[in-house]
């Protein structure tokens, strides 16, 4: 009985077995022989794009930080002159310029273009608040729901004269209102004014104008203001007829020169007490 049960269990077991090795024989393979005429490729419309992996395998490019660029997987600042290839102008157009104001002209001198032309304007010389620097004001004002409130809380400015005094070739613009005329010289990067001269630092600077060095006069009635350099033919706009007014009531005067002999201060010898100072403005 035992013997036959043994029997029957091997019996199971090899069926089993054998039934198993069976499942798993790998199916008999396909024929690999296909019509190659049956395969079309697949036409898409790609772009190859050229890929710089660094030698860490990470992909090179730029970084979402602002100013900062991520070239073969090291960090640095991008300073103006990396991206400046990215601000050149179109082929025929100047690649930069500089910009400046021509105070007391209506127009550019020729080595540079007429941006706008106007008036100048400024803050009443006796008030205590208000601006101190003065304004080449467009002659074509553009408003934006403007509300007509006279004397509110408010800022004020007013056209600006001259104020000149003591000074013969000169002299017949006093209270007469200064224009202004905003340049642009083309192909220059840099703009350089300097009192003191009417000439620029060497041949590798162009002169744009030269003339007088002005602002507000010392008084206590004045506030400050800041210092422009006024062309020498200090031209006026047409139509104001000379004499002072208060709706043009802010001034400019010659600046002259307070040396010092003792060594302190502004030297005497190169400068000359009492004498009016010149100014330049230059760009490169």
């Amino acid at each position: 009985m035992f013997l036959g049960t043994v029997l029957i269990a091997f019996q199971i077991s090899f069926a089993s077995s054998d039934n198993e090795g069976r499942v798993r024989q790998n199916p008999p393979k396909e024929s690999t022989q296909k019509d190659e005429r049956s395969i079309q490729p697949l036409a898409l419309n790609t772009v190859e794009l050229p890929l710089d992996v660094n030698k860490h395998g990470i992909l090179a490019g730029y970084g979402n930080h602002r100013n900062r660029r991520f070239d073969n997987n090291d960090e640095h600042e991008v300073s103006a002159a990396d991206d400046q290839s990215t601000l050149r102008s179109p082929p025929g157009e100047p690649a930069s310029g500089a910009v400046y104001v021509r105070w007391g002209h209506h127009s550019c001198p020729s080595s540079s273009e007429l941006v706008y032309t106007g008036s100048v304007a400024g803050t009443h010389y006796g008030d205590s608040g208000g601006g101190v620097n003065q304004l080449c004001l467009s002659q074509n004002p553009v408003y934006d729901s403007p509300v007509a409130v006279c004397w509110g809380e408010r800022s004020f400015i007013y056209g600006m004269e001259y104020q000149i005094s003591d000074f013969p070739h000169l002299q017949s613009r006093k209270w007469h209102d200064v224009p202004c005329a905003v340049c642009l010289a083309p192909a220059r990067v840099a703009k350089l004014i300097i009192p003191g001269t009417n000439v620029c630092p060497s041949n590798r600077w162009t002169r744009e104008y030269g003339g007088y060095l002005m602002t507000a006069r010392v008084h206590s009635a004045h506030k400050r203001s800041m210092h422009v350099c006024v062309d020498r033919e200090m031209q006026v706009i047409p139509r104001t007829d000379g004499s002072p007014s208060d709706y043009r009531r802010d001034l400019l005067d010659l600046v002259e020169a307070r040396c010092s002999p003792s060594g302190g201060g502004i030297p005497c010898g190169p400068y000359v007490h009492g004498y009016e100072l010149t100014c330049a403005v230059c760009t490169k």
